[in-house]
């Protein structure tokens, strides 16, 4: 995890994405994502979900 004035950004190095799912891949609409992303725009924040080699990368930025 790294944090930083202008937002967070938390790393892991699981499973990543199902198999059938490209490297790179911009997930969209879990209902936790979709929550998620509500809330950082409230706010006038921005998510970014992102496939690692292996697992996920999670970034919410805020201006």
């Amino acid at each position: 995890m790294a944090l930083s004035p202008t937002g967070v950004e938390v790393r892991d190095d699981g499973a990543g994405p199902p198999a059938a799912s490209p490297a790179g891949l911009t997930v969209s609409d879990g209902t936790g994502l979709a929550g998620l992303r509500e809330r950082a725009a409230a706010v006038g924040a921005t998510v970014r979900v992102r496939a690692l080699e292996p697992g996920f990368c999670l970034q919410v930025a805020r201006p």
